[in-house]
């Protein structure tokens, strides 16, 4: 995974130092979600094309730019630290 992820450069030019449990955890997915329903993943290829060439959002209050794409979004911190990546559903 950190060969994967870790070293990309963001389209606003970023660079990905690291990334958080939580993000792991998102990326390959949960059996249930609270609501009862079966969560889902984003593939590593998605993760990786998501801050590269998408919209990106900047939220002063956190400090961490949103990467918006059709498979999800991903949260980078300034200091280049993957907080999260949250799947978009799959329709049908």
């Amino acid at each position: 995974m950190d060969s994967e992820v870790v070293g990309l450069v963001t389209g606003n030019g970023t660079r990905v130092y690291s990334h958080s449990a939580r993000m792991l955890g998102r990326m390959f997915g949960v059996k249930k979600e609270s609501n009862g329903k079966k969560g889902i993943g984003v593939s590593i290829d998605d993760l990786k094309d998501i801050p590269i060439d998408e919209e990106a959002e900047y939220s002063n209050k956190r400090n961490s730019t949103n990467y918006i794409s059709n498979s999800g979004y991903l949260v980078l911190s300034d200091m280049g630290k993957i907080i999260t990546v949250v799947p978009h559903k799959k329709e049908g």
